[in-house]
């Protein structure tokens, strides 16, 4: 029923969604971690021209943190606690205090800066920037609102994200 969720507490994890998107990316293309530089960014160009090719996100790795949340008809604000990606351990240390779980483990969260040259492209080619921007503009601004409720129920939030 609709109201299945309500009844259970929702803790939810949000990532930026540039991070996001460049993570998904090499998911998909793992076998191919071995491209220079430029021959990354020609694939990860045809990845994202693959995104919009039929106007909606149908790859299960790509899919919006939005539209995630409201097939399971969740809204962020109705979630207990919210947490980001880069600021997960620090979290989940207040989290743990909070409900009184000191046993509770840490799940593994993979960093890795193999994403910094796409990074650095995206953020230097403007028409990929706004591109990005428009497919995933509701998980921008979802994570935007996730900063301010982690702000207001006093939760650390990074500096740089």
């Amino acid at each position: 029923t609709e109201n299945t969720h309500r009844k259970y507490k929702k803790i939810v994890i949000i990532r930026n969604p540039i991070d996001r998107l460049i993570s998904g990316f090499y998911w998909l293309k793992k076998e191919r971690k071995d491209l220079s530089g430029e021959e990354q960014i020609e694939a990860f160009k045809g990845y994202i021209k693959s995104l919009c090719e039929n106007g909606s996100i149908t790859n299960d790795v790509a899919t919006t943190q939005v539209g995630f949340l409201k097939k399971l008809k969740i809204d962020i604000t109705d979630v207990e606690v919210v947490m980001l990606a880069e600021s997960y351990d620090e979290n989940l240390q207040s989290f743990k205090k909070k409900y009184n779980l000191p046993n509770l483990k840490n799940l593994h969260i993979n960093k890795s800066n193999q994403g910094t040259t796409l990074k650095d492209f995206i953020e230097e080619d403007g028409e990929m920037n706004n591109v990005i921007s428009k497919i995933y503009k509701d998980d921008f601004e979802l994570y935007e609102k996730a900063k301010e409720i982690m702000v207001l129920r006093g939760l650390e939030v990074p500096l740089k994200s």
